[in-house]
């Protein structure tokens, strides 16, 4: 089975279960969908937002949403080494402290309310700079050149 056919599935089920539009689908903040071999995480969007992305009819518009496959991510480390397989994808993702800080750090709204999870690679950027801030803090290097640093980043979405 493709991975696509996972999230197609949940999306039925968001669309189509008994109380769609007042369930438990309203309350997941985070999907993760696999084939066993492949494993990717994306962010639930609110209800309200899914209905208005997806036209009053139901049907898909083209324009890409974050309710498509393309704001679907593969899990990663430090690294930016792609952790797809689903026991390894467990191991790591709902560890503990993983899930939690993922939760709690690493999703974020968009200008337009929408919540995102982070990208693996935006995650291990977000680390380093709290890193950064906490080691310069104890050995009280504010404010100094050891102190600083900078992170370049920019997004690219290709085609998959």
């Amino acid at each position: 089975m493709a991975i696509r056919e996972a999230f197609n599935q949940i999306k039925r089920y968001q669309r189509n279960s008994f109380w769609a539009a007042s369930g438990l689908y309203e309350y997941i903040q985070i999907f993760v969908i696999s084939n066993g071999t492949h494993t990717k995480y994306y962010s639930n969007t609110t209800r309200n937002q899914h209905i208005k992305e997806s036209g009053d009819d139901g049907s898909r518009k083209s324009k890409k949403t974050s309710n498509s496959f393309e704001f679907t991510n593969y899990w990663a480390d430090a690294n930016n080494r792609v952790i797809a397989d689903l026991a390894d994808f467990t191991k790591t993702f709902f560890a503990k402290h993983a899930i939690l800080n993922i939760l709690t750090r690493y999703c974020v709204f968009t200008s337009e309310d929408l919540l995102l999870v982070m990208r693996p690679y935006q995650i291990a950027a977000t680390e380093r700079i709290l890193n950064r801030i906490q080691i310069s803090t104890n050995y009280k290097k504010n404010c100094t050149v050891e102190a600083g640093g900078y992170i370049w980043h920019t997004t690219v979405r290709e085609k998959r």
